[in-house]
């Protein structure tokens, strides 16, 4: 069974003897301590080994259907590459967020994803991290302390797309407006921006340059004139878009 989750391409079997070496501990170590273990026991304890190889690491945090404790077992061995922890957080409930928030050696990347999670506790969390950059903790007191100091991050210029992320759903107008027009807010961002009730909004988002060209194809037929015209003005907006809404 493990084998067969496992197997890998011709040019991983430079690895395959370590491999085999690291799942046969991890399976000696359930067999020491119950008879009642199931794959997945075996899997996190794989996760958990400290000679368990990169490569196999890698395999075990992009495994299809990996429950949260895996994920967890994985970011937490201090041999975890770089690249497991990309989107490491996107399956993680709340809690687990939490666990994940207060672990050591994260990149500053999920930190400051963490940092600007909707959820308080991780962002909590976050900031408890004696690892966590003093700039990711700051840019998380800002946020959370007042409205003029969420304006006055979500207006920064250095603050990065993982934090404003988080201010999309904010319930005051002029964050939202701040973070539509802000150089370093992300696509998926944008476009989800471009259903917000507010037409301020909407008029930043179609100015952006980062706002996707379907969701400038949409907002040039928004039915507020100005939206149109800001999407108009964007020059990433198609030309022949614009031509089949009369706009230029």
């Amino acid at each position: 069974m493990i084998n067969s989750i496992f197997a890998t391409p011709k040019k991983y079997y430079s690895n395959s003897y370590e491999d085999s070496l690291a799942i046969l501990g991890a399976i000696v170590k359930l067999e020491l301590g119950s008879r009642n273990n199931s794959l997945e026991d075996a899997l996190i304890c794989i996760a958990q080994g400290l000679e368990t190889p990169k490569e196999l690491l890698v395999k075990l945090a992009n495994k299809s259907g990996a429950t949260g404790e895996l994920t967890l077992a994985v970011a937490n061995n201090p041999s975890a590459p770089v690249e497991i922890f990309e989107k490491i957080e996107a399956n993680l409930s709340s809690q687990e967020r939490v666990e994940l928030a207060g672990m050591e050696n994260l990149p500053q990347s999920l930190f400051e994803r963490l940092a600007g999670d909707v959820d308080q506790e991780v962002r909590n969390a976050v900031s408890r991290n004696t690892n966590t950059p003093k700039s990711v903790i700051k840019m998380i007191v800002r946020g959370d302390d007042s409205l003029s100091n969420a304006v006055e991050l979500v207006r920064d210029i250095n603050t990065p797309a993982a934090i404003l992320c988080r201010f999309a759903d904010d319930d005051n107008t002029l964050v939202r407006q701040s973070l539509a027009a802000h150089p370093n807010a992300s696509p998926s961002v944008l476009d989800y921006l471009i259903r917000d009730d507010s037409e301020l909004v909407r008029v930043q988002v179609a100015s952006n340059l980062n706002t996707p060209i379907d969701a400038l194809n949409e907002l040039a037929d928004d039915y507020s004139s100005d939206v149109q015209q800001a999407a108009a003005s964007n020059p990433n907006t198609p030309v022949s878009t614009l031509e089949e809404l009369g706009l230029i």
